[in-house]
């Protein structure tokens, strides 16, 4: 029996000037990344550039979309709305381009 274990991880979560983590370093050794889309972590520069570097290492990717919770960095409790929460996933969708199929994919099963 063939067993394979998919090692995640939660990267991109830079901003301007901001470096945190280390996703080049990681990339060798996950099977798929969850990319931050902005709002706790992550802007649209730092979210291309760990894409292309997810895609250079053969790494799956997947959204990791956050509430506007930049000061909490996404850990503070939040009373959303449904429809605020498809609000805040489109936006991530109108910022990266790249993962827009996948999110798309995510918001229907939302949304079934």
């Amino acid at each position: 029996m063939d067993r394979k274990v998919d090692l995640n991880c939660d990267i991109g979560e830079g901003f301007g000037a901001y470096k945190l983590g280390f996703d080049e370093e990681i990339m060798p050794y996950i099977s798929s990344a969850n990319i931050a889309c902005g709002f706790h972590a992550g802007d649209p520069i730092c979210m291309r550039r760990t894409v292309r570097l997810a895609e250079a290492a053969g790494v799956g990717i997947g959204a990791h979309p956050g509430f506007p919770d930049l000061m909490g960095f996404g850990r503070r409790e939040m009373i959303v709305s449904p429809h605020e929460t498809r609000d805040y996933t489109e936006l991530c969708i109108i910022w990266e381009p790249e993962m827009k199929n996948w999110l798309e994919q995510l918001l229907r099963q939302l949304w079934k």
